[in-house]
């Protein structure tokens, strides 16, 4: 989220619906464009070639459309604050695909929430580039031994996620 929304006075809504029922349908279509993502993820990209360094490009530039996308399927509050799920989007890059695509993606969705513009538009970059950064720590000390077991993993990838919400 880009700026605390407690202040904000309204949400956009549409067709006159009430605030919580647009607010959880934004969530949802959210929700739903991360699910998309990983499903075309893992039907291109999952036995890609980890030498080939072009192959990486690629994806940081799918990863930073996808990111673009999810800000433009955001719930929107007054002045430019805008909430999504992106930081969700570029820690799990970091976590999971490593340096390259995650800087990649970070560049180009900054550069677009930047132009974006609005009150939240530092927030928002601040956001994304300290999303990338805990993925990226993640990956370096943590993704080996998160691999290595089969079992019972669901603890350490939540207490990875909360890391993350801790420093928005």
């Amino acid at each position: 989220m880009d700026e605390n929304p407690g202040i904000a006075k309204t949400v956009a809504t549409k067709r006159g619906e009430s605030m919580s029922t647009q607010l959880l349908k934004d969530l949802v279509t959210n929700t739903s464009l991360l699910l998309a993502i990983s499903i075309v993820y893992n039907l291109f990209f999952i036995h890609f070639d980890r030498q080939k360094k072009w192959l990486e490009g690629i994806i940081g530039v799918f990863v930073g459309g996808m990111g673009m996308l999810l800000m433009l399927n955001t719930v929107s509050f007054s002045n430019g604050i805008i909430f999504d799920t992106r930081s969700i989007l570029i820690s799990v890059t970091g976590l999971f695909l490593g340096y390259l695509p995650t800087i990649i993606a970070t560049v180009i969705i900054s550069a677009y929430r930047i132009s974006l513009g609005g009150a939240g538009a530092l927030t928002g970059v601040l956001v994304t580039v300290t999303s990338a950064v805990i993925g990226l720590i993640c990956y370096k000390y943590q993704l080996q031994k998160i691999l290595k077991k089969p079992k019972m993993v669901w603890p350490e990838l939540y207490g990875w996620r909360c890391q993350a919400h801790l420093t928005y």
